[in-house]
């Protein structure tokens, strides 16, 4: 049995209202897809706790293959699912985090922009961290079900 990685993707665009993540033509799509495979990769190295093999049959270069025929090779309850969806969305906030746009000072009123460029910096990490302890708990929760029931939810 498999899953459809899709059914990650589509888990973890529920979570993200992002301009850039709403499909264009085929040159845009694939830029995404291969940007939500990158995070997915990230979030399956973050869920060592699995016991299932959260590998695809997604070529590990560059090779691009379309989304819908990415396979995970076995099948994810919905609770993995959606605590892969959070740790893509953790690693997604920690590259807004460190964009330059984020980092880099605005021209103008010094004492205006350093504020509301440290206030929303300050914004972004308390999500960041936010989204992260949610996640810790869906995990801690995950691996809690199976050690002491035996079960997966």
């Amino acid at each position: 049995m498999s899953t459809k990685i899709t059914r990650i993707y589509a888990s973890f665009l529920q979570k993200v209202s992002d301009y850039k993540f709403s499909l264009g033509n085929d040159n845009d799509r694939e830029v995404i897809e291969k940007t939500m495979y990158g995070y997915y990769v990230s979030a399956r190295a973050e869920f060592y706790q699995c016991p299932k093999d959260l590998s695809t049959n997604q070529d590990e270069s560059d090779a691009y293959i379309e989304s819908s025929l990415v396979i995970i090779n076995d099948k994810l309850s919905e609770a993995e699912i959606e605590i892969i969806a959070m740790l893509m969305l953790v690693e997604y906030f920690r590259q807004i985090m460190i964009r330059n746009e984020t980092l880099e000072q605005a021209l103008g009123d010094s004492d205006f922009n350093i504020y509301s460029q440290a206030n929303h910096i300050n914004q972004l990490k308390d999500l960041h961290k936010e989204i992260k302890r949610e996640t810790n708990v869906r995990v801690g929760r995950y691996t809690f079900a199976s050690d002491v029931y035996d079960k997966r939810q």
